[in-house]
């Protein structure tokens, strides 16, 4: 198991936090002590999920939990930006975050939900999705494998914890 702060998806919840406390700062009075304190605890409640997801043999109920407190926070910035307690500038800022963490903590869910947390073939094979889908419940996915030179393509349950997808260049 990773160190907790070694983890990307805590690496980038630490910044978001960094990031809206230094935000929080700028409200006016009205807001700074409501709207702001808000935002700060929902983005403590997420690194310590973060935290309990990856030392607690049981990670989906913390990850999911991880993903409220995100979309709280997400609501926290679209409410301050309405206010015009924030620029529009700040607010693509702190969605990027945001963003970011999301794709990371959904990615997360799936390969936990999927393996029961354990990460299989990690010396074996990588597998990533492509854009194409077979149909409603399955899509292609490449794999590489570490006992030949081939790109082997696959049609999987779309479930699977796999990379995110290969891009058409």
């Amino acid at each position: 198991m990773a160190q907790y702060d070694q983890l990307p998806v805590f690496k980038k919840s630490y910044d978001l936090l960094l990031a809206v406390y230094e935000t929080a700062g700028m409200f006016g009075r009205e807001f700074k002590y409501t709207l702001g304190e808000n935002m700060k605890k929902e983005s403590l409640a997420l690194i310590v999920c973060i935290y309990k997801a990856n030392s607690l043999a049981s990670r989906a109920p913390q990850i999911s939990e991880a993903k409220e407190h995100l979309e709280i926070i997400r609501l926290h910035v679209r409410i301050s930006k309405d206010l015009k307690q924030m620029t529009l500038k700040k607010m693509i800022f702190l969605n990027e975050f945001i963003e970011s963490i999301s794709k990371q903590l959904t990615g997360w869910e799936k390969a936990v939900n999927q393996n029961n947390g354990n990460f299989n073939d990690l010396t074996n094979n990588a597998n990533f999705w492509s854009s194409s889908q077979n149909d409603a419940t399955n899509a292609w996915n490449r794999n590489l494998n570490y006992n030949n030179a081939n790109v082997n393509r696959n049609n999987n349950n779309k479930t699977n914890g796999f990379s995110g997808r290969c891009l058409k260049v």
